[in-house]
């Protein structure tokens, strides 16, 4: 792992190692089966806040402090969905990470 990003360096062994099934160029996607070992990686926390749908409340339902407290405590800030970008934005925060869900798209 380096960055967070699983890489594979041909040749190399450590503490874990895997079997490439497909060929690459440096820089590339590469695939790989056979993990053996573990891989050494710093543990971190992730706090979930749920927010309803629209339909439920959405961004309205959630307390502002909920998000800016959470937010002040941890590294990256992400919304997963329409109601919970306007749940942060209304916290006057803004995410580090969006994604839309299958509703929201």
């Amino acid at each position: 792992m380096h960055d967070g990003v699983l890489r594979a360096t041909p040749g190399r062994s450590g503490d874990a190692t895997a079997v490439a099934i497909t060929h690459a160029e440096e820089g590339r996607d590469v695939g790989v089966t056979e993990f053996k070992g573990v891989l050494d990686y710093e543990l971190g926390t992730v706090t979930v806040v749920s927010v309803p749908q629209v339909d439920d409340g959405g961004s309205v339902a959630v307390d502002p402090s909920t998000l800016t407290d959470s937010a002040e405590v941890h590294d990256l800030l992400a919304a997963a969905g329409t109601e919970a970008l306007a749940a942060i934005h209304a916290a006057g925060l803004e995410p580090d990470i969006q994604f839309g869900t299958p509703l929201a798209v």
